[in-house]
């Protein structure tokens, strides 16, 4: 199976303001506050396209199960994460390192077992495994 991304971008939105401009092609959306379900809701109108919400670990555990069963219901995951480094001021994307998708694709093709591939790039990254286990998987 061909590698399903040779370069992956996350929007990130700060604030729930940032809703309402989302374009409709986003895949994956970063939100650097809790979202509700009504806020999920406007997200999942606004892009049909989208396969992931990614929230940082300090919200992810107290995300609402109203919202997660409306994120499973919509097929969408939710990851925890961060997008570290990221400076929003200078784009509104992240853009996953290259070398990322590179190593799980390298791995991937020489036969390593998914849980293995997991756990060394969690080690030579600084990705949250949620996250991690999101990309290999994506990276079919």
């Amino acid at each position: 199976m061909e590698m399903r991304y040779t370069k992956m971008t996350i929007r990130v939105i700060s604030t729930r303001d940032e809703i309402p401009v989302l374009c409709a092609g986003e895949r994956i959306v970063h939100c650097a506050f809790r979202p509700n379900y009504r806020e999920i809701y406007h997200i999942l109108d606004m892009c049909p396209k989208l396969e992931a919400i990614q929230v940082p670990k300090s919200y992810y555990v107290t995300i609402a199960d109203s919202v997660k069963l409306l994120l499973k219901s919509a097929r969408v995951e939710l990851i925890e994460g961060d997008v570290q480094g990221h400076r929003k001021d200078v784009s509104e994307y992240y853009k996953v390192p290259p070398a990322i998708l590179e190593k799980i694709k390298d791995m991937k093709d020489r036969g390593i077992p998914v849980p293995e591939i997991e756990e060394t790039v969690n080690k030579m990254y600084v990705l949250r495994p949620s996250t991690v286990s999101y990309l290999v998987n994506r990276a079919a």
